[in-house]
């Protein structure tokens, strides 16, 4: 991958509209974020990746860092809507529970 086609991705992955992504979403760019991690060949056909201090390798653990963020925050906001409904359901019962014992059903 090119400095150019990095760069790209970089603006891609940190555009506005990556926040609102589907995990698949998500998970789709952060394949192709993997498939284009900086590396040098050895000569023996084994990828090695750059040093650390590159502009290349730099750019690729923000990119990476951020994805990994937004699955991170994707998730919890999941399972933030679980527990919401949950809750909600558990509310329902118990005013249920409470309507049965005061107003029973036969008399």
């Amino acid at each position: 991958m090119t400095f150019k086609e990095l760069y790209e991705l970089q603006c891609k992955v940190f555009e506005p509209a990556t926040a609102d992504f589907s995990m698949s979403e998500l998970k789709s760019l952060l394949n192709e974020l993997l498939d284009s991690f900086p590396h040098v060949d050895d000569g023996k056909g084994n990828r090695m990746p750059y040093k650390p201090s590159q502009d290349e390798s730099v750019m690729w653990f923000k990119c990476y860092d951020h994805i990994i963020t937004l699955i991170s925050l994707k998730r919890d906001e999941s399972k933030n809507n679980r527990t919401f409904w949950i809750s909600i359901v558990a509310i329902l019962v118990s005013l249920a529970s409470a309507l049965a014992q005061l107003y029973p059903l036969a008399k």
